[in-house]
């Protein structure tokens, strides 16, 4: 049986604005097994974006536990929770998150300088995932001069250069258009062949389906839980 990365029990999550108590997870529960790709689907308000904050130790439940490799990390402190997620997580956003001031080798290498990678080895590891996706030419220019397709790969390639145990896509293809999408998306399953957890985001039933497994949320309630064939 594959080892349980992630176990959710009774998360809730709740957001006070002034008099107002805003549920937005409201008793979620579920595992996650180590090479799944699993995407996360509901619409805008559903509560997917808070899950993944959640999981991606962005942010703290209010309450229930959320165990990762056996331990209850719900109560972890700022700084325990910064170092978890650099050694265990790697990244990928819509909007790309990338650092249009520097090279695309510099934002791949941003989460080893992080994890305190020497140089040397840095820049040998990003050049390695970047040659991966096809992108090593593109190395030194700036992010802002390439297509959306080119800069989602240098967040993909940034996203496993420390070797995440999972990575969270945050609708990857939300911003490309449909033959890029089929690009990332061939890149996305490709990695999850290889091994890779992947836990993918996303209000399009399209990209879901290239998942192996749907957790589909609304109203901050697990609605259905599917394995595809």
């Amino acid at each position: 049986m594959s080892e349980v990365i992630i176990e959710c029990k009774d998360i809730k999550k709740e957001f006070k604005i002034g008099e107002n108590i805003t549920h937005a997870l409201r008793g979620v529960s579920f595992k996650i097994k180590k090479g799944e790709y699993v995407a996360i689907v509901g619409t805008s308000g559903s509560g997917k974006s808070t899950l993944l904050n959640t999981l991606g130790l962005l942010d703290n439940p209010s309450s229930g536990q959320y165990i990762l490799n056996g331990i209850d990390v719900s109560k972890y402190d700022d700084e325990m929770l910064t170092k978890t997620r650099l050694k265990k997580f790697g990244f990928i956003f819509q909007s790309f998150n990338l650092m249009n001031n520097t090279s695309c080798l510099n934002n791949v290498e941003l989460p080893m300088i992080y994890n305190g990678v020497n140089k040397k080895q840095r820049q040998e590891t990003s050049l390695k995932y970047m040659k991966m996706l096809g992108i090593e030419n593109q190395a030194h220019k700036k992010p802002m001069t390439l297509s959306g397709g080119q800069r989602q790969r240098v967040a993909i390639a940034r996203a496993l250069v420390n070797s995440p145990e999972v990575i969270f896509a945050d609708e990857p293809t939300g911003a490309l258009d449909s033959e890029t999408t089929k690009s990332i998306l061939k890149i996305l399953k490709e990695l999850n062949e290889a091994g890779n957890t992947i836990i993918i985001v996303t209000h399009d039933n399209e990209v879901a389906k290239s998942a192996k497994r749907i957790i589909r949320i609304s109203d901050g309630l697990i609605e259905s839980d599917e394995v595809l064939k």
